[in-house]
């Protein structure tokens, strides 16, 4: 009999050419991912377990393919606390019904087995528990970032309209990809094939599993390019986006002003007023790092602006045989075609139905992570 007392690990390097997309640069340029999905026993983690997670690790262009298989029931814990190690390690996940699945699942079986913070099970980037004291701490999992590709394109792409079904197995019909699959079975067929292979394990049932796991984490990278068919910048202001220190989780213009919320990496009780400095509200939640900045925006003729002199200029000597000063503001927002001035224009009279979610984004990002470096030093 084909049989481990051991949780497995399986690594290996992968021919895999990790797309490069130039609209998710300004959020996530020049980090490193994990494509990342679960194998479980059913839907419900109260009484369901994790047998299977997998990974494909892109750093520096390159892509590795790592499992962690429990060949037993009882290696489950030693599945969840690899997964969690591997996700710290990384800066943001992909996923495919992350948010809804995978996350949550994996976030309530940690806590079953007491993984993460008892005061804070719900957040799977909260720091893990530490009963034995620094000695034997474990590795922390900060804030990150997860792009789940299901959600983007359900609500953010026409795609639902033109081939139905948004399952990732049909989107990899629409892009083209679904022959490059080896894997001949379903979810719940590998499922009845593990309760199989806990009584009766064979390398065949074995190898079966794993390859469904692997063909559906190397399928959701090469997926990657279908996001240029969605309205990413509204996607990711709706969703999120990481920034030093941790998330913004949204991007919200009102009227007269913009609320930006996220989650911090290192929680602090921390409030301020407006001023002439600091022209915004700025909380964050000493409990849990949840905080809330809220911004004025400036209205004239219809139109909405950011003043960005206000908000992110920083004097700077650009000539001192002149002795010239002048405001600077990040290149990637003065190069927009809204910026006019040191104001950022969101919304334009002559077209109201629009409005420029990639320069609000990157004015949340930069003025979160001036806030966040300010105030939590790495």
């Amino acid at each position: 009999m084909w049989y481990s007392y051991f949780m497995k690990t399986i690594e290996r390097e992968l021919d895999l050419k990790p797309a490069s997309l130039r609209m998710l640069e300004p959020y996530l340029g020049g980090k490193s991912y994990g494509v990342f999905d679960i194998e479980t026993t059913g839907l419900s983690p109260a009484y369901s377990s994790i047998i299977l997670s997998g990974f494909v690790i892109v750093r520096d262009g390159r892509a590795v393919l790592k499992q962690f298989f429990a060949s037993h029931p009882s290696q489950e814990p030693d599945v969840i606390k690899a997964s969690l190690a591997e996700i710290a390690d990384l800066d943001y996940l992909v996923t495919f019904n992350g948010r809804m699945f995978d996350i949550p699942f994996l976030i309530k079986r940690a806590a079953k087995f007491g993984l993460l913070e008892a005061s804070q099970p719900e957040d799977l980037f909260s720091l893990l528990s530490d009963p034995a004291g620094t000695a034997a701490k474990k590795p922390d999992i900060r804030t990150k970032y997860d792009l789940d590709l299901f959600v983007i394109m359900k609500y953010y792409s026409d795609l639902p309209g033109m081939i139905g079904s948004m399952s990732q197995k049909n989107l990899e019909r629409f892009m083209g990809i679904s022959d490059l699959r080896d894997d001949e079975i379903s979810g719940e067929e590998s499922v009845r094939l593990y309760q199989n292979y806990v009584n009766f394990p064979t390398r065949e049932a074995e190898e079966s599993i794993l390859l469904h796991n692997s063909d559906d984490v190397c399928q959701l990278t090469r997926l990657l390019p279908v996001l240029t068919r969605s309205d990413i910048h509204r996607a990711m202001s709706k969703g999120g986006f990481p920034v030093t220190g941790g998330i913004v989780k949204s991007v919200q213009p009102g009227r007269d002003s913009l609320l930006i919320k996220g989650k911090a990496d290192r929680p602090m009780e921390y409030f301020s007023f407006p001023s002439q400095d600091r022209p915004y509200d700025f909380y964050m939640s000493g409990t849990d790092g949840s905080f809330t900045i809220t911004v004025p925006l400036e209205s004239e003729a219809g139109a909405l602006y950011v003043d960005l002199v206000a908000l992110l200029g920083s004097g700077q000597i650009v000539s001192e045989s002149e002795n010239v000063s002048e405001v600077s503001i990040p290149c990637e927002i003065a190069e927009l075609p809204g910026f006019v001035n040191g104001y950022l224009l969101i919304k334009d009279p002559m077209d109201p139905g629009r409005t420029d979610w990639l320069g609000l984004n990157l004015f949340a990002k930069h003025l979160t992570d001036r806030i966040l470096s300010r105030i939590c030093p790495q």
